[in-house]
């Protein structure tokens, strides 16, 4: 029998699941009750974000389930389908509107 079906190795694969799914949940949780980071950035969407993704050029891309947005406090919301980004300033990077066909839930570079 290989060590991978093991009782023992299963057991400890699914604590380790069990606990990464907890550290998750809770990092969730605090997340949605905190409104915005210590720096002061509110990207004050109309929804949930459930994406962030800092690109190299430091603009933010955030995917969620949204259809307004209003960083840092704009003068006006803009519309903006699940996914927007916004410039190193904060506010909204207007050429990029890509418009997904549903929410967004994960995003990677």
């Amino acid at each position: 029998m290989s060590h991978f079906s093991s009782p023992r190795f299963s057991r400890y694969s699914l604590l380790q699941l069990a606990l990464t799914l907890a550290c998750i949940a809770t990092s969730l949780s605090a997340q949605t009750a905190v409104p915005y980071s210590t720096d002061g950035f509110n990207p004050n969407v109309s929804g949930l974000v459930n994406a962030v993704v800092v690109q190299r050029d430091g603009k933010v891309v955030f995917g969620g389930t949204f259809n307004q947005l209003q960083p840092n406090s704009a003068s006006s919301s803009s519309s903006r389908g699940n996914l927007a980004r916004v410039n190193v300033d904060g506010t909204l990077d207007s050429s990029y509107d890509p418009e997904p066909n549903g929410q967004v839930l994960a995003m990677a570079l």
